[in-house]
């Protein structure tokens, strides 16, 4: 029974129980001795009541019953996407609903393919995670999708088969407009800030840069060019604030005269500007690529 509640973040249900070998009885004296604290009807934690997150996404997951997934904005906090709620939700396959006024059930198929299983919980594959949310949250679509490009685990072809299968869904439309800009081998993100300057310069129409571009300098050594336009030589750098510290203007001195003398052109933009004054990176950017053209 340790081991199993170790496994499943401290969680046990009564017919797990069962299947260990626990009798009604047994089960009662534990309960007694505080061996077992009862969290809903047929669910308990081993040892004490003080559950992680992932705990009660194992309390939710068991309540729904046999092929329930954590879905929605559960699923996306499950996956480090975004901050987790106080309301977890759930697709369940059963009619009865779930016994806990935390649990937000939702009663749906869900095809073989768009199950998936996170640090050993069942959740709906990203790209059901992502559909999902564009419908019940789509303020928060972006903040995910973005951080699913960071963390790399954004795969474009499947949430392209999943639009094509569900075009019936109600986030269907929204999740299609988010991704609409992007290729079909989408740019690995290191930030936020690095998307959104991408994403700015190619709605404006300008040329598209590579992002995080590997430039080899002598063997072995090279920089990581954060905008990129490899025909033009050009390179856009988004600075974040440690970028004032007297060190790293030093490094970035050395670094953009080793990139010039190798041919390329360095043009640094803090990240504020992105927010404070997009069409002033806009104007800045296009005066850059057109000073090569």
């Amino acid at each position: 029974m340790a081991a199993l509640a170790e496994r499943q973040f401290g969680v046990v249900s009564w017919s797990e129980l069962r299947a260990l070998g626990f009798g009604p009885s047994t089960a009662s004296r534990m309960v007694c001795d505080g061996t077992l604290v009862p969290v809903t009807h047929g669910v308990y934690a081993v040892g004490h009541r003080h559950l992680t997150n992932e705990g009660w996404w194992s309390v939710a997951v068991r309540v729904g019953g046999e092929g329930t997934l954590l879905s929605h904005r559960a699923a996306t906090a499950a996956r480090g996407l975004l901050r987790a709620v106080s309301t977890t939700d759930i697709i369940v396959t059963r009619q009865q609903g779930a016994a806990l006024n935390f649990i937000r059930p939702h009663r749906c198929k869900v095809d073989p393919i768009d199950r998936d299983e996170v640090h050993g919980l069942p959740v709906t594959s990203l790209a059901r995670t992502l559909l999902d949310l564009a419908g019940s949250e789509p303020r928060r679509l972006v903040e995910a999708l973005e951080q699913s490009l960071i963390l790399q685990v954004y795969d474009h072809r499947d949430v392209l088969d999943i639009l094509d299968r569900c075009r019936g869904h109600r986030g269907a439309a929204r999740l299609r407009a988010a991704v609409a800009v992007l290729p079909d081998e989408p740019a690995s993100f290191r930030s936020r800030k690095e998307r959104q300057a991408r994403d700015l310069i190619v709605g404006a129409g300008l040329p598209a840069p590579v992002v995080n571009q590997w430039f080899a300098i002598g063997a072995g050594g090279g920089h990581e060019l954060d905008l990129y336009w490899p025909r033009l030589g050009k390179n856009a750098e988004t600075d974040g604030p440690h970028h004032d510290l007297p060190w790293q203007r030093a490094k970035d001195r050395r670094r953009d005269a080793e990139l010039r003398a190798r041919g390329v052109v360095v043009q640094r933009h803090r990240v504020e500007v992105l927010d404070d004054a997009p069409a002033r990176f806009l104007a800045e950017i296009a005066t850059f690529l057109g000073e090569c053209g």
